[in-house]
This record gives structure tokens, C-alpha cells and sequence, in this order.
């Protein structure tokens, strides 16, 4: 069903604009003329598509044609209204100039497909003419499904299939999060690789520093921030306001309206700065070491909450010379009368005076220095880890007091920051005064000390006793098992033979059964087993054998390492990767050096995208395959991302309630789906199960060498590759069949769709704090084996916002996790203060113990182990922010080195800036009501006066930027490209930046797509390759292997116009 502008204006939708401070609220209205009675409106719930945060909507119907999006206020993603860009999501979705409608394909491959050309012959075409579109044709599903199979099978028969990977983006014109199941099944059945290259550039090297810390710390856990009991809030590195979810938004707002303080460290005053009580425009990436100046403030001055620190904390823990934490089976529990526990970490008891488990001492000493005796009948003296957080950060502080001229540790923190010292004083005093919570980031600008730039913020939030407590910051429990990657592969909770390496004596998968009272799994399922289930070893993908070889070159915790691709494609280390599906977004513009990675992608034999619209990747794509935009899906159940509490989600399609009726009245399924749908479109449950028919009919068996119907659902697919809505509903009922809920009969059963559906299509769950073992017939039939599970029983709750302090507390405030009775999924089963990840993994991959670190280092170079890698926060060695340490000659690999350090004014940092109405990556570059309301003031580069001044510029000038950092030269070369990518920008001139930086929007400009609404939008505001990553090389920082967005610094010159 076509849906265009006109059939939205005849069904009576009128847009209406009305200004005001908080931003544009965008109402559409429903008309009727005199001679037509009112139309009947139907409400669809859905979900959002147009940002990860999934909020919830209504998708109001008028005479059959879907005319406005608006917020389900039943739902605690949207309770107090959504976004400009979600209102926007129907421009996306039809009045899209750019929409691809039919798959295509390069006229190479479909020679080679039909046997007109040998393969050799295909490659050299593709390569010759990626990055352009000229000679793309469109074919039909089976044509491309055809040329993806033949290809996939080519792989198979060579053995290669490891040279297969999916190029996952959660951000994108698809959402695609719940795409996330199907692809990762593919792969296991395959026996592909799959790399989420949003992770190395947006998130992971954050998410690092809460694991290591407090044990999660995904985006989804943004809503985890109890605001309404908070009394300061701490902002680092986020614009809450301005670029925030409206999950996390409301919530913040409503504490800033009741009168909590704030203080912002940012170096552009945004939205959020403009609340601030404190605003520190901190020298980029130098916020670490401001928040240590925190840390030893509240240290000091004895603000620090004692009783919280002995009781959920490892501030006690005592650490041995060799920087490992004492066990309790070291200890001779004889020589003090104690029976020997079971496994514990070790304290002293100041009331018994001498050591004690960690979870039986009457009162654990926080600081100072014992002897205790071992099993070996030597004696060993141990250092509490807050005597160590204390000393170690002073030095560190001393080091930098030092090399500033000063003796306060303050006046040294603001000169390192180049802030004002009173103003870091009365925030020091308000964070500590008011225990400040921290929201936990979003996508962090990725310098190499982003790993402990967080650890500070999550120690600094343990001191004042905000973790796992009213006020503060709660662990999202129902959030675990979607990430047990994590914990297996990157924490490695796998070793039972290695204390430090299991959550207090238990693997991760002993440890979420063991305590689940207290962690509410929602346990959604695929209906069938994939091979891992059955037993399969695990195929490693790419980024994991990357991780192996990159930590014997001293990189910790590398994990789903998009920097890896590049290595492989260009390098062919550590295998060769042939063939990428890329779905769920637009990777080149999103990934450092862009146009190197373009290289990538025409140095590949296959490159297959799956969107909804044009883009830059797609310039460069062999096979483009057309999604279904969200509001016309019917999308697969999710544990209720970006919810603060337990929840199900599920994406209806606008057109769901007419279906129905259709259904009822004998329409076909199959048909009907296509009738309704507004391009030729599939979505990517659709795609791969098309792909897993046609290998199979090629004679190409799973890894396992079982049937793919074994794995996937081919048969509940038509010929053509849909999936009826009847035929995913059931899909769908399967995979919540493990779920438990208590119906309004008081029964006890699996929820159903028609239930979600029933509550708005989301439905928040309580835990009731009963527990019951249940049966999966389904995968008990298909392993021939009983396979039973024990889960929560959950009362569904239709949420309200009056509903939010109670859901607070029954779910949060009173659960086991927060009295100290489960463990958090740390080593410890605590927060942090030193983290045994860091000082076990440090001594396994350097052969030196964490003590051997100096923390007056700052330069890293006289410490056994780099700073970098201390187990306490520290800022020094490769800490600091990157272009402070990497000015050594520049090599085309990802190590960090061949930058520059900004020199106002010909040398700039270039820091991009988050907007209300444009940041979502390529899904609002053609939007054309974003567009419209996007001011051209915004799409300009911000730079202060003074440095405006020193280059000659003014307001409505125009300058040119260019990669300063040899490193982006060098990469470039490596690769056969010889000219390096410029911008040009209008100039506003504003006190609102520092000095040394140039502040840009997330804004992308394709350079060679169909976007032509957006080159128009653009016309007199930007030219080239106007974003942030096309101008930065591609790193890999050593801890968690962060990106290069920290580090683009610029070559600024004045020009005459575009």
C-alpha cells in the first residue's frame, strides 16, 4: 500500500508548529468539513524506531491511513511525551525521497548469478564501481536472495565460512535491536561473525568502565537513575537535555525542577550546561582529572559513607604486595580461632582485631595497613583498597600539582582542565554536600582514558553511597542476560580454577540461577535451539580472534572491535573477511577515518545492505535489499530496553487493526501482508530465512550438519518470503513461552501478544517473589531431553506516571540486590573501589603486579605497567587524553600514535555537539520535517571569539577544516589514497565553546547518496565530508579499544565561501 503526502493531507492531518522554550511541540489534528461527519480515529500501539530507546506510541489511523505518531503515556519509555524525531518517524517512513522501494544489484553480479561472466570477472567490476550507483539495476527477491546464496555457498564449499560477518548497527532507520535475535541465530547456524560497530566507536570503551565497576552499564541503562530522590546530579560527558532520550530526559528534568543542584562538565555550553549551578567547559578528555580532584575531596573531607562502603563495596578488601586481593583460603583461620569460610575475599575486623571473611566481620576497617598470617606460615601485609584509592590518588594529584607550579591539588585539577579553580571548589562541594548521582553516559567521546574516566564516576558515586540506593544509580537486573556475552567473553566469569575470574566463587552461568530472586531475567526465547544449544563448539568471529592477538600486543578487553574489519579487509590479519551484510545502519560515516573505511568496503568480494533509504553505505553496497520502515512491522518481543523497570515491548504495524478485520473477513495472509505494505520491502527475520531456504535447497547444512528448519523458521515463510502477521504472532507467542505472568483470573500462564497488545504494546512486570520451575516442551522435543527453567512469576502493571515512586520501591528500594543479600556480577559481588579484574588481568597479560604502577607517573614511563591499566583510577601515562601522549611518528595501523595536540587557532579539536532533532545518525538525514525545523544556525561550526578573532573570521564567515593528525595521512596512503578529505562550514562565532575547539552538530552530509533534501537543507551551510570521523584517523586505545573522536584535531583555515 502506497502511502504519499497527499493520501496523509486527505486523511485530514494538519501539522502544527508551536515554538517554546523547552523546544517544538508538534501536534497533529484530525480535521472535518461541514459536510462530512468526524472521522473515526484507531489508536495502533507500537514502538518507536526512530533511536534505540524503543519509546512507546500510539499511531493514530484515520479513514484507513496512518496521520500521526504520539506518545503512549502508559509507558515509562514515554510517560511524559516523545520527541521531535519520533513525531517525525511517518516522514521517514512515506514522504522519504531517498526510500529504496525494490532490491538491486550491480549488473556484475547478476551476470555472474546467471553464468554469463566467471566470478573473477564480477570482483573486478565491483571494485571499479563501488561508491557509486550507475550501474545498479533492480531485481527481484529471488534474483537477490539468489546472488547471496550462491555466494554464501561458494564460502561453505571452500571452507571459509568464517569469512562471513554481519555489520550490526542498533542506531539506524531500522532500530534494529530487534533484529539482533534472527541475525545472531544466522550466524551460529552458518557459522559467521558478527561485529556491532556501534560498540568501539559509541559505547563499549564506556560500558568497560561500569563493568569493571558495578558489573552493567549498557545504553538501555540511562533509565536507571533514580532522579526522584536525587539531590545533586553530576553530568560528565552528556547532554542529557538537548541529546537525551526522553526516557532519561523527563526524569532528569523533574529533578532540576524540584530543586536538585547541578554540575556539568562539557566543554560547550548545551542544554544541559544551561541548568547547571556549576558549568566546568573542561579541556576535552581532562574531566578524569577532575573527578580524581572529586574523589580526593570527598576522601578529605570525610564525606564518604562508611557503613555503605564496609557493607557494598570492596573498600575493605585487603590487597596483598602483589596487587591481587587476599582469599580467605590463603589465610591460617587457625591461628585466630576462625573456622575456615567458604569462599570469601578478606578484612580486617576492627572489633575481633584480626583479619575476617569479607562477609562476617562486625566492623571491616576502611583504611590502613595489617599483617596477616598464611597457610604457608609466612606473613603478609595488606593494604585496605580505599587506603590505596587514597594514596594512590594523592600521589597521582601531587605528580600533577607538581608539574603545574602549585601545591593544592585543586588549583592543579583546573589548571589541567583549564577551568576556574572557585568554580571547581563549589563543585567539588556541591557533589560531595548533595552525594551526586552521575547519569552513566551515552556514546562518550571515546578518548583512551574513557574506561577509567568512568570507573572515577562509578567509585565517586560508591563513596556517597549512590549505587544500589535510593537516589542513586540501580542496576537494571532484567538487563543481564541480554548481554552475558559481556560476562563470558570480555569479564571471562568462565574460570571456576580462577577465584578472580568467577563473581565470588561462582561462573556467570552458576551465578544468575544460583541468585535469581534477586535478578528479574525476562526469559525470552527463540522457539527453536540454534547449534550452540545443541552442544556446537562456538565458531570465533572475527573480533574475538582479533581480541586474542591484540592482547599479546598489550590491548585489554578488546571486544566486538569494529577496527578489526579494517585490519582484515586491507591487511588480511587475522583472517581474511570476504563477505559483510550490513543492517541496521550507515557504518562509513560512523567509523574513524571514514574514507579509509570506504576502502574497506571496495576491497571486499560482497557487500550486501539491508535499509530502508540511501546512504553513504550503500553507495558502496553490491546488493541493496529494501526494509520495511518500523511503523510497518510487526517486530519481535524485547526485555523492555530503556525501561527503569522489568518490561516486554512489542512493535505493532499502523495498519494491525485493519488487518485483522481483513483476516476475519477471508482475506489470505500473505496476501494481505503485501497489500498493506508500502514497498517491496522484507524485514530481516524475513531476508535471512529467505537465505537459509535457498541454502538449503543449494545442499548447504548448518555447521552442526543438521536442517536449517531446525534452526530457523523457513516454513513459516510464503514463497515470496513473507511472514504473515498470523504466522509471527505465533513466532512471537513461542519465543515468551518461558515468560511467567499472573492474569487478572489470578492464573498463572505465558503471556500472549494479544496481551502485550491489550496494554499498549508495552507491559511493565513486578516481580511477585515467587520463583517456578517450568518445562520448555519445545526445546525439550527438539534436543530429546528434558530442558526446564526456573523463572520469576511477574504481575503485569499498566504503567502510569503515578505509579513511578511505588515501582521505585517495590521493585528497587526492598530487593534483595539492594539489601546486600545477591551479589552484584563483579568479582567481588560489590562495587569496585579497586577492581580485581584489572589487577588480575594486569599481572595475567603484563607478567607484572598492578603495585608496580606508579601513580606520580604521569608520563607512564618509569611504572612496570602502564597507568593506563591501574586498578584505581588514575590520570597519567595513556590516561591523559590521547593527543597529550601520541605525537610519535604515525604508522597505518590502529595504534595510537601520529596525532597532534590543538594549537588555537590554526589547530583545533574538532568536539561534535548532540541536537534535539538530528541526532539519530543517517535515520534524520532526509527527514523533511526535521529538516524544517533544524535552525542553519545549528548546522554551523561554533568557535569562540577570541580564536575567531585570531583567524580573521566572523559571524557567517566561512572556514575549511582538514586532518591535522599525520596518522590520518598515513592510513589513507596505505590504501591508495592520496588526497585527504576537507569541509567547509559557516562560522558562528560564541563564547559558548573553549577556545582550542570547534563545535559541529551530528548532521551527516553524504557525499555521494541520493539525499537530495538534505544537500538542499546543507546548501549554504556545509560542503565535503562534513563529519567528525571522515576528519580522525581509525585507533584503537589499548584499554577497551576506544575510537579515534577524542583525538580529531583539525587544520583551520579561512576561505571565501563553499
Amino acid at each position: 500500500m502506497e502511502v504519499s503526502r497527499r493520501d496523509v493531507l486527505k486523511a485530514g492531518a494538519t501539522i502544527g508548529l508551536i515554538g517554546g522554550v523547552s523546544g517544538v511541540l508538534l501536534k497533529a489534528v484530525a480535521e472535518q468539513t461541514k459536510a462530512e461527519a468526524a472521522s473515526a480515529v484507531t489508536s495502533v500501539p507500537s514502538i518507536c524506531g526512530m533511536c534505540m530507546a524503543q519509546c512507546a506510541i500510539y499511531i493514530d489511523v484515520v479513514d484507513g491511513k496512518p496521520v500521526r505518531i504520539r506518545p503512549n503515556t502508559n509507558a515509562p519509555t514515554s510517560a511524559k511525551g516523545i520527541c521531535a524525531r519520533g513525531v517525525s518517524g511517518t516522514f521517514n517512513a512515506w514522504l522519504n525521497p531517498d526510500a529504496v522501494k525494490k532490491p538491486m544489484a550491480r549488473k556484475a553480479l547478476v551476470d555472474w548469478a546467471q553464468g554469463k561472466i566467471s566470478w573473477e570477472e564480477a570482483k573486478r567490476q565491483l571494485v571499479t564501481n563501488r561508491g557509486r550507483y550507475d550501474d545498479m539495476v533492480e531485481v527481484d527477491w529471488k534474483t537477490a536472495i539468489d546472488i547471496i546464496a550462491k555466494k554464501l555457498k561458494e564460502l561453505a564449499d571452500n571452507n571459509e565460512r568464517h569469512a562471513f560477518t554481519f555489520l550490526f548497527g542498533a542506531w539506524g532507520p531500522v532500530a534494529s535491536m530487534r533484529a539482533g535475535v534472527p541475525l545472531m541465530r544466522f550466524a551460529d547456524t552458518y557459522g559467521g561473525g558478527m561485529i556491532t560497530f556501534d560498540n568501539p566507536y559509541c559505547t563499549y570503551p564506556r560500558y568497560l568502565g561500569h563493568w569493571l565497576t558495578w558489573g552493567h552499564g549498557h545504553q538501555a541503562h540511562v533509565a536507571c537513575i533514580d532522579y526522584g530522590e536525587a539531590e545533586a546530579v553530576l553530568v560528565v560527558r552528556r547532554n542529557v537535555i538537548g541529546a537525551g532520550v526522553v526516557t532519561e530526559t523527563w526524569r532528569f528534568m523533574e529533578a532540576v525542577k524540584r530543586g536538585a543542584r547541578l554540575v556539568v562538565l562539557s566543554p560547550v555550553f548545551d542544554e544541559t550546561a544551561s541548568y547547571a549551578d556549576v558549568w566546568l567547559p573542561v579541556k576535552p578528555g581532562t574531566d578524569l582529572a577532575v573527578l580524581l580532584a572529586f574523589i580526593k575531596y570527598v576522601l578529605d573531607n570525610g564525606y564518604y559513607m562508611a557503613e555503605y562502603l564496609r557493607r557494598f563495596t570492596n573498600a575493605p578488601f585487603l590487597i596483598k604486595p602483589d596487587g591481587l586481593p587476599l582469599l580467605a583460603s590463603e589465610v591460617d583461620w587457625g591461628k585466630y580461632g576462625v573456622k575456615e569460610p567458604a569462599f570469601a575475599y578478606v578484612v580486617w575486623d576492627e572489633a575481633a582485631g584480626g583479619p575476617a571473611p569479607d562477609n562476617a566481620a562486625q566492623r571491616a576497617a576502611l583504611f590502613g595497613e595489617y599483617e596477616v598470617a598464611l597457610k604457608d606460615g609466612s606473613p603478609v601485609r595488606a593494604k585496605t583498597a580505599l587506603q590505596i584509592l587514597r594514596e594512590w590518588v594523592k600521589a597521582n594529584l601531587s605528580a600533577l600539582a607538581e608539574k603545574h607550579g602549585v601545591k593544592d591539588y585543586m588549583e592543579a585539577a583546573a589548571r589541567e582542565a583549564d577551568v576556574d579553580v572557585n568554580d571547581l571548589r563549589r563543585a567539588a562541594e556541591i557533589v560531595a554536600k548533595y552525594r551526586a548521582v552521575s547519569p552513566i553516559g551515552w556514546h562518550d567521546p571515546r578518548y583512551s582514558n574513557t574506561p577509567q574516566t568512568w570507573r572515577a564516576v562509578g567509585v565517586l558515586m560508591a563513596l556517597l553511597g549512590r549505587i544500589q540506593q535510593p537516589g542513586g544509580l540501580f542496576l537494571l537486573t532484567h538487563l543481564i542476560m541480554p548481554y552475558a556475552d559481556v560476562y563470558t567473553k570480555v569479564m571471562k566469569y568462565t574460570k571456576k580454577d580462577i577465584p578472580y575470574k568467577t563473581i565470588r566463587g561462582l561462573t556467570f552461568g552458576e551465578y544468575v540461577p544460583a541468585n535469581l530472586r534477586g535478578i528479574y531475567v525476562i526469559p525470552i526465547a527463540p522457539p527453536l535451539p540454534g547449534p550452540s544449544d545443541r552442544g556446537a563448539p562456538p565458531v570465533k568471529s572475527l573480533t574475538e580472534v582479533w581480541g586474542e592477538e591484540a592482547e599479546k600486543k598489550g590491548y585489554l578487553y578488546p571486544y566486538d572491535t569494529v577496527q578489526a574489519l579494517y585490519e582484515s579487509v586491507v591487511h588480511g590479519k587475522p583472517f581474511k573477511i570476504k563477505v559483510v551484510f550490513i543492517t541496521g545502519s550507515n557504518p562509513i560515516p560512523r567509523i574513524g577515518n571514514s574514507r579509509l573505511v570506504e576502502e574497506i568496503f571496495r576491497n571486499l568480494e560482497l557487500v550486501i545492505v539491508h535499509d530502508i533509504q540511501f546512504n553513504d553505505t550503500t553507495a558502496f553496497a553490491d546488493v541493496i535489499l529494501p526494509d520495511l520502515p518500523y511503523l510497518e512491522r510487526l517486530d519481535l518481543a524485547l526485555p523492555g530496553p530503556f525501561s527503569p523497570f522489568p518490561a516486554i515491548s512489542v512493535r505493532f504495524p499502523w495498519y494491525y487493526e485493519e488487518y485483522k478485520k481483513k483476516l476475519a473477513a477471508g482475506g489470505k495472509p500473505g496476501e494481505l501482508d503485501k497489500a498493506f505494505r508500502s514497498r517491496n520491502g522484507r524485514t530481516a527475520l524475513e531476508v535471512l530465512v529467505m537465505i537459509a531456504r535457498r541454502l538449503s535447497e543449494l545442499g548447504i547444512k548448518p555447521r552442526d550438519r543438521t536442517e536449517w528448519s531446525q534452526n530457523m523458521p523457513v516454513g513459516m515463510i510464503t514463497e515470496e518470503g513473507i511472514l504473515p502477521i498470523p504466522n509471527l504472532e505465533r513466532f512471537i507467542n513461542a519465543q515468551l513461552r518461558r515468560v511467567r505472568i499472573v492474569d487478572e483470573a489470578g492464573n498463572v500462564r505465558a503471556p500472549t501478544v494479544e496481551d502485550i497488545y491489550k496494554m499498549g504494546g508495552y507491559m511493565v512486570l513486578v516481580p511477585t517473589g515467587r520463583v517456578e520451575a517450568v518445562k520448555d516442551e519445545l526445546w525439550s522435543n527438539a534436543l530429546g531431553r528434558d530442558v526446564v527453567v526456573r523463572v520469576h512469576v511477574y504481575r503485569p502493571v499498566k504503567y502510569s506516571v503515578d505509579l513511578e515512586e511505588w515501582l521505585w520501591r517495590t521493585i528497587y528500594y526492598n530487593s534483595p540486590m539492594a539489601r546486600g543479600e545477591v551479589p552484584l556480577p563483579t568479582p567481588s559481588g560489590r562495587v569496585e573501589i579497586y577492581s580485581i579484574n584489572l589487577a588480575y588481568d594486569v599481572r595475567r597479560v603484563f607478567g607484572k603486579p598492578a603495585t608496580s604502577i606508579d601513580p606520580s607517573d604521569l608520563e607512564g614511563k618509569k611504572s612496570g605497567v602502564d597507568p593506563l591499566f591501574s586498578p584505581v583510577p588514575l590520570y597519567a601515562g595513556m590516561a591523559r587524553p590521547d593527543y597529550m601522549w601520541a605525537t610519535g611518528p604515525a604508522t597505518e595501523d590502529v595504534e595510537i600514535n601520529g596525532l597532534v595536540p590543538p594549537e588555537p587557532p590554526k589547530r583545533l579539536l574538532l568536539v561534535y555537539r548532540h541536537g534535539p532533532y538530528t541526532h539519530t545518525h543517517s535515520n534524520t538525514q532526509n527527514n523533511l520535517l526535521l529538516d524544517t525545523l533544524t535552525s542553519s544556525e545549528l548546522l554551523s561550526a561554533w568557535i569562540h571569539p577570541d580564536t575567531a578573532a585570531a583567524l580573521g573570521v566572523k559571524d557567517g564567515d566561512w572556514i575549511e577544516v582538514k586532518p591535522a593528525a599525520p596518522k590520518v595521512a598515513k592510513q589513507l596512503e596505505s590504501v591508495g589514497v592520496k588526497e585527504a578529505p576537507t569541509a567547509r562550514f559557516r562560522v558562528r562565532v560564541t563564547p559558548m565553546v573553549r577556545r582550542d575547539i570547534i563545535a559541529i552538530y551530528h548532521y551527516w552530509l553524504v557525499p555521494r547518496g541520493r539525499l537530495r533534501v538534505k544537500a538542499w537543507k546543507l546548501a549554504d551551510v556545509r560542503a565535503g565530508y562534513s563529519d567528525d570521523n571522515y576528519l580522525g584517523p581509525m585507533l584503537a586505545g589499548k584499554l577497551g579499544t576506544p575510537g579515534a573522536m577524542g583525538n580529531t584535531v583539525v587544520e583551520v583555515s579561512k576561505v571565501g565561501g563553499l
